[in-house]
């Protein structure tokens, strides 16, 4: 999923630096050549010669690479599960002496090596997730890969400052957005997503390293481990958190957009980082497999980012006719709202995971409207705050107060519940 969005930003990067009607926007962006396909005056012979046409042929050879390294990376990534024995080869007396030495070199004092023992703050699992390489190296190539994408949409959107086109209203340059609001989006919901799929992995990576049974018979309260891992990912992800608020910052101070707008645009964005965090976290803890918690978490966000628009997209196409129109507002509220409380409260279900999943989906509908209309940006900023504050709380709270995990990675039939001082098995399971 996330090379996915990768594709659909590096076309909306394309169209920003070369316009709407680039074909290299098209041949990248899968939307795009949708739209273009789909549109009532394109035939063959357009279709062929232009954007969409390209884009069959790169996403060709994109899937044939993808299937070609899958395919000869398969064993490697997926080795066989059945133990071969093998007979031991017979040992010679020149390797026996060898080991024979190795081993009294070992039992030699002077060859103790004693490494000092590193101090610890008062929060392991803060220290951890800062101190170490918790995430592994791979997070150096994720850093590395989000950093040339803001470099390269900062680009974009600097040159549109200094042409004066982001200064423009919408309806004067034949859009519905302004300039820098698709190539800002995307930056946002790349951010989200990443900041997101990090959060997920602290707890995975926990339960999968076999540390949270290890973790629940000390002394560590819920709260250390809650506030340990959610300030851990926001450390991890710095990069993904600071740059596009810079970027914001950017635009409020060349007069893009106001400062009021600006301060509004920041406040907001902190608040969907916390929840994305915390969306991670919870996931992490409530769903047995790594992967299954992933997807939900995933999900979750692309549900309320991505959906939602879409959505929307749907609804302003039947403009006109509001019997067309119900069917997609009906399956965004209701349906959108019953898979987000089957995603968030499948395990530990509460009337406010409730009340926040069916609130969630309203509350993004109205912000994108408002801010389509450019219209009551305080009250854009106080329903956002307000909702994704609230579902965050949902989610932490029962976090605080006791530990509720399962410890096995591949079986969903024991779990651990405990408050912090002494582990305790729930009625019907083992401990």
């Amino acid at each position: 999923m996330l090379v996915l969005l990768l594709l659909v930003a590096a076309g909306e990067i394309a169209a920003s630096m070369f316009g709407d009607d680039s074909k290299w926007a098209m041949a990248i962006s899968a939307p795009r050549a949708l739209l273009a396909a789909t549109n009532a005056d394109a035939g063959w012979s357009a279709f062929l010669t232009d954007g969409g046409g390209l884009f069959v042929l790169v996403g060709s050879i994109l899937s044939a690479v993808i299937l070609g390294i899958g395919i000869a990376k398969v064993r490697v990534w997926n080795p066989s599960r059945e133990v071969r024995m093998k007979a031991p080869e017979a040992e010679t007396s020149e390797e026996f002496e060898s080991e024979a030495f190795q081993r009294d070199r070992e039992k030699d004092p002077e060859s103790w090596k004693v490494r000092q023992p590193r101090p610890v703050w008062d929060n392991p699992i803060l220290w951890r997730e800062i101190r170490t390489w918790a995430y592994g190296r791979k997070i150096i190539l994720i850093r590395a890969v989000f950093v040339l994408i803001f470099a390269i949409i900062a680009t974009a959107v600097y040159l549109q400052v200094e042409s004066g086109v982001a200064m423009e209203p919408a309806g004067r340059i034949g859009r519905a957005l302004p300039a820098v609001t698709i190539p800002v989006a995307v930056l946002g919901v790349i951010s989200l997503v990443l900041v997101n799929a990090l959060a997920v992995n602290a707890v995975t990576g926990e339960r999968d390293g076999l540390a949270l049974d290890l973790l629940l018979v000390t002394d560590l309260r819920p709260s250390e481990f809650v506030f340990g891992k959610l300030w851990g990912v926001m450390y991890a992800a710095k990069e993904m958190i600071i740059l596009p608020m810079l970027l914001t910052i950017y635009l409020g101070l060349s007069g893009v957009m106001t400062i009021e707008n600006m301060v509004y645009t920041l406040l907001g964005g902190f608040a969907l980082i916390v929840f994305v965090s915390m969306l991670g976290i919870h996931s992490g803890l409530n769903y047995v497999s790594g992967r299954t918690a992933t997807l939900a978490s995933l999900g979750t966000v692309f549900f309320l980012c991505v959906g939602i628009a879409i959505c929307m997209t749907i609804m302003v196409s039947f403009r006109g006719a509001f019997q067309l129109q119900l069917a997609p507002f009906l399956v965004m509220i209701l349906g959108g709202g019953l898979a987000l409380f089957a995603a968030l409260g499948w395990r530990n279900p509460s009337s406010a995971i409730f009340a926040a999943s069916f609130a969630l989906p309203l509350i993004t509908f109205y912000a994108i409207t408002q801010f389509l209309l450019q219209t009551d940006h305080l009250w854009v900023v106080f329903s956002l705050l307000a909702g994704y504050g609230f579902t965050t709380a949902a989610m932490m709270i029962p976090a605080l107060s006791e530990f509720d995990v399962s410890l096995e990675p591949d079986r969903g039939n024991e779990t651990t519940r405990t408050t912090g001082d002494s582990p305790e098995a729930l009625p019907g399971t083992t401990n």
